[in-house]
């Protein structure tokens, strides 16, 4: 059953209309926060799911649904892209309809779209090394790689569907989402091919050029237009090879173009190798590398090119973790990772130029950093740890309250407590009641049995450390009827404790709401409750009523089980009490 807007929370929000979801709309149990971007084919949401999770909701306009031969087109493309699994393609739902909204629930891509970087580079004045323009693009052409031979084309490849996430992988975004009446409008206007400008079909082939114009833009700045330059004559250090892998790749006629994604990627990257050592405009000659900086005394060295990395703007530094390389980044944009524990001790320093790999802790630049960010996550553990030992015993205080009032709340509803116990000290002799207090409803009594049999001498339990004895086996019934069996007891002087109504009641008293609960539930208004204290202080048996298989003697045994009573070095205690309303 395909699930419903919630419009009840909707109204509540703001009214929904052909396809718009105001703030706070739940749709098939996500729900909206706010709108992200428009595409060619609708609406993009950022949501959430019912545990929290941040997902994207790509909603299908209401008039490209009216057709049906443009929605078969559109289910289509959408229900082919949820087919495809790739590390640099965002996920994506099939279509779901609920009510008269259409709908798709994509991955969240935890980054920050390209086309918010390149307007950050225009706003510097600067643009992207040949090395990070390249890292870019590798990434792309290996997402249309898995595209294309899934048969499918993008169709709509701009900046602004292109997500660089913090690790520095980039994803390519919105696949199965290009109005097939619309494709190379809107954003993606700059970077659409000529024929799918004059109405063609997405292709494999127009993809390439939509990277290619990426390519241009990252190299230079600008998106390609008519009459463009050369990158070579916008940047000269990028030199004619990679003039020639841009020009192919936009060239006007498809046939012309790259034949596929790969071989585009590995001519770049051998125009990149061909290439002068140069950063955005300006040859590495004039820069030198920080590991040349560092020559000579390198404490002095270290004071001079500190200040200096913190504001490089080179992109050439790698970063190595496990199977995956990240990157470039400036050695400033390193530092700020090291900071904030992305890159951590272990973590490989590739320097891009030289090839030079080094372990970012050992790196003369970055290891006061890097130890800097191991105390400050030290400290902050230690801190974490300090505030989880205040939340417990925080927590332990208000258990206490807890049961402290349950106690309390037990005897308003009038328990009465009978305890026993047998003691080789009390052989033969019979003791009545020992204390009776009457308060209004509240009652309570105590009351010593004899023990059946017993050796040796019998004591009270001791203030000092108890040690449990494991008792005696037998039949579930000796546990009442049979012989107390103390055993041969070696300890101390002889003596065997046992536990008596001061060491009994409290534990029951905190127990009393839900002994309680257990007569309300069952009925009968009155149980006399039989139970057996092993050595270590846990309840081993119980009966009620002489019986155990009704409900309420279950309930109860499970609430007696539960109790918590002084060990003591014995085999066990005998005890019983009433309880009543």
């Amino acid at each position: 059953m395909a699930p419903d807007v919630d419009t009840a929370e909707a109204a509540q929000a703001g009214p929904t209309a052909a396809g718009r979801l105001a703030p706070g709309t739940t749709l098939g149990g996500f729900r909206v926060d706010h709108l992200a971007r428009r595409t060619s084919v609708g609406e993009v949401y950022r949501a959430r799911g019912e545990d929290g999770a941040p997902v994207e909701l790509y909603v299908v306009a209401a008039d490209l649904l009216a057709g049906p031969e443009v929605r078969a087109r559109i289910e289509q493309a959408i229900a082919r892209a949820a087919a495809l699994h790739h590390k640099n393609v965002a996920g994506v739902s099939g279509l779901t309809t609920a009510g008269d909204i259409a709908y798709a629930v994509g991955e969240f891509v935890d980054g920050t779209p390209l086309a918010d970087l390149l307007a950050q580079k225009r706003a510097a004045r600067t643009t992207f090394s040949p090395k990070s323009a390249y890292n870019v693009v590798a990434h792309l052409c290996n997402a249309l790689s898995a595209i294309h031979a899934a048969g499918l084309a993008h169709g709509h490849l701009h900046p602004g569907n292109v997500v660089v996430e913090r690790s520095g992988r980039v994803k390519l975004t919105e696949l199965g989402f290009a109005d097939p009446r619309a494709i190379g409008t809107g954003p993606a206007r700059p970077y659409a091919a000529p024929e799918v400008v004059g109405g063609g079909a997405a292709t494999p082939a127009a993809d390439i050029y939509s990277l290619g114009a990426i390519l241009y833009e990252l190299l230079t700045g600008t998106a390609p237009r008519p009459g463009a330059q050369p990158p070579s004559k916008v940047v000269p250090a990028l030199g004619a090879a990679v003039d020639a892998v841009v020009i192919r790749a936009v060239h006007p006629n498809p046939a012309n173009r790259w034949p596929d994604a790969a071989q585009f990627k590995q001519a770049l990257q051998r125009a990149i190798d061909a290439a002068p050592r140069a950063s955005a405009g300006q040859p590495a000659a004039k820069r030198p590398s920080l590991a040349q900086q560092l020559t000579g005394d390198q404490r002095q060295a270290l004071a001079s090119a500190a200040p200096a990395a913190a504001d490089d703007t080179v992109e050439k530094w790698l970063v190595s973790k496990g199977k995956l390389d990240y990157g470039p980044f400036t050695l400033a944009q390193v530092i700020r990772q090291i900071e904030t524990d992305e890159i951590l001790p272990g973590h490989i320093l590739i320097d891009n130029e030289t090839g030079e790999r080094t372990p970012v802790e050992n790196h003369p630049l970055l290891a006061d950093i890097v130890d800097r960010a191991r105390q400050a996550r030290d400290d902050r553990r230690r801190a974490e740890a300090e505030q989880q030992q205040v939340r417990t015993e925080t927590r332990r205080g208000a258990t206490l309250y807890a049961f402290i009032g349950a106690g309390a709340l037990a005897l308003g509803i009038g328990v009465y407590f009978l305890v026993h116990a047998l003691s080789a000290a009390d052989a033969g002799g019979d003791h009545g009641q020992v204390a009776a207090i009457r308060e209004g409803e509240l009652q309570a009594k105590i009351t010593f049995m004899k023990p059946t049999r017993a050796k040796g001498k019998a004591r009270r339990r001791s203030g000092g450390r108890a040690r449990p004895s494991a008792g005696g086996a037998g039949a579930v019934a000796d546990e009442f009827d049979g012989p107390l069996d103390l055993g041969d007891v070696s300890e101390d002087d002889g003596d065997t404790e046992r536990l008596d109504d001061s060491d009994i009641n409290p534990v029951i008293a905190r127990h009393g709401g839900a002994l309680a609960a257990c007569l309300r539930k069952h009925g009968g208004g009155r149980a006399h409750v039989q139970f057996v204290i092993r050595g270590n202080g846990r309840v081993s048996f119980s009966k009620v009523n002489g019986e155990t298989g009704t409900g309420l003697a279950r309930c109860i045994d499970r609430v007696m089980k539960k109790m918590a009573f002084p060990a003591f070095n014995g085999p066990r205690t005998r005890a019983e009490f009433e309880l009543s309303f």
